[in-house]
């Protein structure tokens, strides 16, 4: 029988590992995305202006 305390600390340690593997199964589903924003980002930091792609995405 689990205390409390490392019930909780199990809990938490499942969430975190949840919310880990969806970042790593959203970066491996998007990689030519995301190089591809941060080329606009670095295009755009040279013309000092927002890049298209990058505008709304994160909405």
């Amino acid at each position: 029988m689990l205390t409390f305390h490392s019930q909780s600390y199990y809990t938490y340690q499942m969430y975190l590992n949840r919310i880990h593997v969806h970042i790593i199964i959203h970066s491996l589903r998007m990689p030519v995305e995301l190089f591809r924003i941060n080329k606009d980002t670095r295009i755009a930091r040279k013309a000092h202006t927002m890049p298209t792609s990058q505008a709304w995405s994160y909405m």
